[in-house]
């Protein structure tokens, strides 16, 4: 790769576009006057190449590259390099397709810079990989020989030259990679210090911890399986007796029943006596009254006259409770509609805001679609630019790039596939071994998963019976109830404080006498009426003065009570309603006023506010015929007027009296004292409706309190049972069997996982190929694949265009639908609120029979009271009767004992019955003894037969199993809380841990060694390069001074008494003398030395350019023609720039470029040797 042609472009003195070339492939020489340009052609060349390091360039920073600053027009510096690419052995990595690659820099004012290859953008990174593949580090710059990088050569010592030949053999990579190779094995010795901490500190303690806990685990197995055993007996003992008990229950119950029947028969009996001794006593009472002159059956003719009075009235309440449930049900019809109506309105709210969602996503698409057609736009007007559309949607980037992503994604894939693969090999080997410990510990939690489900059907038996009780709703009342006290306590201090700075405003004052009817005392003016408009609390508060804040009170009686014998917290003054007066409103004096200033200008300051009309002589005492008015000018007029003359307040609050008096100016707080007292009055009258509201939320607390004990009562047992099988969930979690089933299924997860992800990454390795070989297409038919993307792009930008108008016609329609559903919804309110008035009308009817029907109860409830007493007065002729006869006395003892006879045998009847429902009782909950047991215990039918033999069990003391059951569970349960279940798998675990950590040091100590070994080899494949790049440098070192300085040489030798890895000096030969030190060569001869040097180097690793800068200045003639001839001797495969003043030495070169200096710039002249012309 060489340069062909180089254009410069307001670069530094170059202030015009001047192309330079075409250049030689070999040898190029440029020569000039001084300061016509020709060092700043290398300098182009360089910042090219990557210049980073501007003092190089001579120059502070990027911006002085520009023509003169850009101080003439010129707003930015380029330069475009062209090279030749057609050998492809030397081509740089990645652009072998190219014939010629056409490299571009500029710099802008504001000192940014932009790369450009083949007309596409590229990031600095990109170019300079480009130049370091083929040996052109501009950081590093070897091919760039300056005249004081000659000097700087003679004045090396040996360790220095030794380290300029590692560095061009690149030797100096055996010494990285040996420090690397150090620094592992450090880390190697590190490894294994952490190897034997671990295994003395962590794991051997482990290891007997867990044994010690292994023995804990052995003892509470122990204690597990004599628990098992027991309960299994304890078992057998109640089968057998509920087995009993079922057996037993139906010959009880025949025994009991066959009672019963005797029993019955036997009040059958006695009830036949009853009604014979009842008949005797019938006749024997009627032949007496009739005897004692008919009293009974008159008093049984009156209770008769009453009973109807009483039915008469129980069917008129039965009459107004009809008319109840009429208008019952007929407000039941109107809240109905009313509900109905609300339902729909709500339907219509809900679909409203359904179609207000739909109108912001339709709002949000329409931005989207906005969006897409401004990305649109953006891709367009970057293809213009010369960039390129990412096929999958993305912003337009280069080609390079896109190639670049491509790659990187595919060597991703293959990170991830290399991964997954070793994970499924991994877990696969680990599930073979964890299922076969499975098969093990199979069985090792049945006992648990079997309490686990007798507590959840229980759990489920109770969650059935559960009472139904709102919590929710008593939570919100909890709440509203907290909050309201708040709220209240929060009005009541700003009241409180309020009231503390008017104290005018509140009547204090203790009951003259006991029982005093407080009712009479209205309170204070001020508190006693509302205004109707804001603007006028200054004018009113002016015209009351000091009587806004007198007492009203209903009469003189109450007044010179509360002044005699109340004592008052301070001194006011009391107005008697029946007893004050005040003066009316003088109605033509008001007109008149009207007539001065205008209506809306006057009025009377009682218009301005409302007041209950029992108050109103005292607000004519209060406010008289006082006018207001808003402005001064208005109250002027009217107070001053020869037909009005009455006094006139503003809104402001100036007087104006006729008697010649002005009162006005600054208020202070005098004029705002009223509004403040009416923000303590609305304080009180907000207080109020909470407490209100308060009251109802407390009544209905109390009345949910007893289900919410009930409710807390059964919630706490559900939670105490979901809470135990909490714990034996957990339990079951920490057995073996379970441990290993969760480690299994996460293996197979995992192997899931990675099964999928290496699925997947099929596809997204054939999507990335397809990108890469499509990008690859790209680049080879630039030209059409660009024509073809803007095509799209235009395609795209229509298109997104039209999505855009169809959504903002989508939004005009969605709108109109979405204002006629909230007319609807408005439409929907109006006739819920006109349901209102009449369901209001029907409670109050409801009300008024409901109140009617209480009347009528109570006159029922005398009646009733009549004939109760009738009934005693019945009642007592009888006993009187029955006095006076032994006969009917002894009838009446005889039938009282047959009927205590019968009750005791009912009673005995009723026991029995007890009997023999505790007998079901007992037969039932033994069957679901049974049940329950044989379900819980599948093994119970299978060993059934084997009960009777086992016979003793049934009789055996259950309560003394019961206890050792108690006490074992109890032991299993503090050994479950410190027993370490997974004891064994944790130490099988630890001990392979060990042995893992045992191999792992035997690895550490093998790569220990290799890493040694491989140290050893690195010294040595160093001092075999060493000595071989010695060997050819030495013989292009003499070979190029002998054509520079024919008759001598030169040679790199090794200090007397050293070695060759100490360091190398320079000797030179003439003819066969060989000089002791360089100080006896002339100051010619070793700059030829230097340069000699610096180009053996240089050889023996070449690059395809080589830029050397005036390195023949101390040279004389044949010198300088003789580098010349070195340079076509030696260097044949890579393109020489040289910068020369000497005739001598471009006399050699190819092509000759000549600049000068016109007119503020710098130009140049090509002229090629073979045919001397100018180009």
């Amino acid at each position: 790769m060489h340069i062909k042609s180089i254009v410069i472009d307001g670069f530094k003195s170059y202030g015009q576009r001047t192309e330079i070339g075409p250049f030689d492939s070999l040898f190029n020489a440029i020569t000039g006057l001084n300061g016509s340009g020709k060092s700043n052609i290398l300098d182009a060349i360089c910042f090219v190449l990557g210049l980073s390091n501007m003092s190089l360039a001579r120059v502070s920073n990027l911006r002085e590259l520009i023509y003169k600053n850009g101080q003439t027009g010129v707003i930015k510096a380029s330069v475009t390099i062209t090279f030749d690419n057609k050998d492809k052995e030397r081509s740089p990595s990645g652009y072998d397709q190219f014939n010629e690659i056409v490299i571009r820099r500029e710099v802008l004012l504001n000192s940014r810079t932009k790369y450009y290859v083949n007309a596409f953008n590229a990031t600095n990174q990109q170019v300079a990989d480009l130049f370091h593949s083929v040996q052109l580090n501009i950081n590093n710059p070897h091919f760039l020989i300056m005249q004081g990088r000659i000097t700087k050569v003679l004045n090396m010592k040996p360790n220095e030259i030794l380290a300029m030949v590692e560095e061009a053999t690149g030797v100096s990579m055996y010494e990285l990679k040996k420090k690397t190779t150090r620094a592992t094995i450090e880390k190697k010795d590190n490894q294994l210090k952490q190897v034997d901490s671990l295994i003395a500190e962590t794991i051997k303690p482990k290891i007997e911890q867990l044994k010690q806990e292994q023995s804990g685990l052995l003892e509470y197995k122990k204690v597990v399986a004599e628990l098992e055993h027991l309960e299994k007996k304890y078992i057998v003992f109640q089968y057998i007796r509920a087995e009993k008990i079922c057996e037993n229950a139906g010959a009880k119950k025949v025994e009991k029943q066959n009672k019963i029947d005797a029993l019955k028969q036997l009040i059958d009996q006695n009830a036949e006596k009853v009604n014979e001794v009842n008949s005797l006593i019938v006749r024997l009472e009627k032949q007496k009254d009739e005897e004692s002159g008919g009293k009974l059956k008159e008093l049984e003719e009156k209770l008769q006259e009453v009973q109807m009075s009483d039915a008469k009235q129980t069917g008129d309440i039965n009459i107004l409770k009809d008319s109840l449930k009429e208008e019952e049900k007929e407000l039941k019809q109107l809240e109905k509609l009313f509900n109905d109506d609300k339902k729909l309105m709500a339907s219509k709210e809900n679909e409203y805001n359904k179609l207000k969602d739909k109108f912001e996503s339709l709002e949000e698409a329409c931005r989207n679609d906005e969006a897409l057609v401004k990305k649109a736009e953006k891709d367009l007007e970057a293809i213009w630019n010369g960039l390129s559309r990412a096929s999958d949607g993305k912003a337009a980037v280069s080609l390079t790039d896109q190639l670049m992503q491509a790659e990187n994604e595919l060597a991703v894939i293959g990170t991830e596939n290399q991964k997954a693969e070793n994970m499924i090999k991994h877990c696969k080997q680990e599930l073979i071994k964890k299922e076969s410990d499975l098969k093990k510990e199979k069985g090792s939690g049945s006992s648990l998963s079997r309490s686990i489900a007798e507590k959840e059907n229980d759990l489920e038996k109770l969650k059935n019976t559960i009472c139904h009780f709102d919590e929710e709703r008593h939570k919100q009342l909890i709440d509203e109830r907290h909050s309201l006290k708040k709220e209240i306590d929060i009005k009541k201090e700003e009241t409180n404080n309020m009231q503390y700075k008017f104290p005018q405003s509140r009547f204090d004052y203790n009951n003259p006498t006991p029982n005093f009817d407080r009712s009479k005392v209205y309170g204070v003016v001020c508190n006693l009426f509302a205004v109707k408009d804001s603007r006028a609390f200054t004018a009113l508060e002016i015209a009351a003065g000091g009587k806004l804040y007198n007492v009203v009170v209903d009469n003189e009686e109450t007044a010179k009570l509360i002044f005699e014998k109340s004592q008052m917290k301070r001194r006011c003054t009391l107005l008697p309603l029946n007893k004050i007066e005040g003066r009316d409103v003088d109605i033509r004096a008001l007109r008149n006023a009207e007539k001065h200033v205008g209506k809306e200008n006057v009025c009377s300051a009682l218009s301005l506010i409302e007041y209950d009309p029992r108050f109103h002589n005292a607000m004519k005492y209060v406010f008289g015929d006082v006018l207001v008015c808003p402005t001064m000018e208005a109250a002027r007029k009217v107070a001053f007027a020869d037909d009005v003359q009455k006094k006139t307040v503003t809104f402001d609050g100036e007087v104006f009296d006729p008697s010649g008096t002005l009162f006005g100016g600054f208020l202070g707080q005098r004029g705002q004292n009223l509004v403040q007292i009416k923000k303590i009055q609305k304080n009180l009258n907000d207080i109020r409706a909470l407490e209100d509201r308060l009251q109802i939320i407390v009544d209905e607390l109390n009345s949910m309190n007893a289900a919410s004990q009930k409710f807390t009562q059964q919630k706490n047992q559900i939670d105490l049972l979901t809470r135990e099988i909490n714990l034996l969930k957990e339990r079951l979690q920490q057995t073996n069997e379970h441990l290993l089933i969760n480690e299994i299924e996460k293996m197979k997860v995992s192997i899931k996982e990675n099964e999928d992800l290496i699925a997947t990454n099929v596809e997204r390795k054939k999507k990335a190929e397809k990108k890469m070989k499509e990008v690859q297409f790209k680049l080879k038919d630039y030209k059409n694949v660009r024509e073809k993307e803007l095509q799209e792009a235009k395609q795209m930008l229509e298109k997104a265009k039209k999505n855009y108008e169809k959504s903002q016609k989508a939004i005009a329609s969605s709108k109109q639908t979405v204002s006629a559903l909230l007319l609807e919804i408005e439409d929907l309110k109006k006739s819920s609120d006109s349901y209102k008035p009449q369901i209001d009308k029907s409670e109050e009817e409801i009300i008024k029979i409901s109140s009617r029907i209480q009347t009528e109860e109570e006159e029922l409830k005398c009646i009733k009271e009549r004939v109760r007493e009738i009934q005693e007065l019945v009642k007592e002729q009888k006993k009187t009767l029955k006095s006076q006869s032994d006969e009917i006395s002894k009838l009446h003892k005889q039938k009282d004992r047959i009927l205590k006879i019968v009750e005791d045998t009912k009673l005995e009847i009723k026991e029995i019955e007890h009997e023999i429902s505790q007998i079901d009782d007992d037969s039932k909950e033994a069957n679901r003894v049974i049940k329950s047991l044989s379900k819980k215990n599948t093994w119970i039918n299978e060993e059934k037969q084997l009960f009777e033999e086992n016979e003793a069990l049934a009789t055996e003391k259950g309560q003394e199993l019961h206890q050792r059951i108690q006490k074992l569970t109890a032991t299993k349960t503090n050994l479950a809380k410190t027993v370490n279940m997974r004891a064994n798998i944790m130490l099988s675990d630890k001990e392979k841990e060990a042995e893992e950590l045992s191999k792992r040091r035997k690895i550490i100590e093998n790569d220990k060694a290799k890493l040694l070994r491989y140290i050893d080899e690195v010294d040595q494949k160093k001092k075999d390069a060493l000595y071989n790049a010695w060997e050819k440098i030495n013989k292009d070192f003499g070979s190029i001074f002998s054509t520079l300085l024919p008759n001598s040489n030169a040679k790199l030798d090794v200090p007397e008494g050293k070695t060759l890895l100490d360091g190398l000096e320079v000797r030179v030969a003439f003819g066969e003398v060989w000089k002791e030190s360089l100080t006896e060569l002339s100051g010619g001869q070793r700059s030829l030395v230097a340069l000699s040097l610096i180009l053996a180097l240089l050889l023996y690793n070449p690059a395809p350019i080589y830029i050397l800068d005036e390195v023949d200045a101390a040279l004389d003639q044949n010198h300088t023609r003789n580098i010349g001839n070195m340079i076509k001797q030696h260097f044949s495969k890579s393109q020489f720039i040289i910068v020369s003043l000497k005739d001598d030495m471009f006399d050699n070169a190819n092509v000759l470029f000549q600049t000068k200096f016109v007119d503020g710039n710098s130009t140049v002249k090509r002229t090629e040797k073979s045919k001397k012309s100018q180009k």
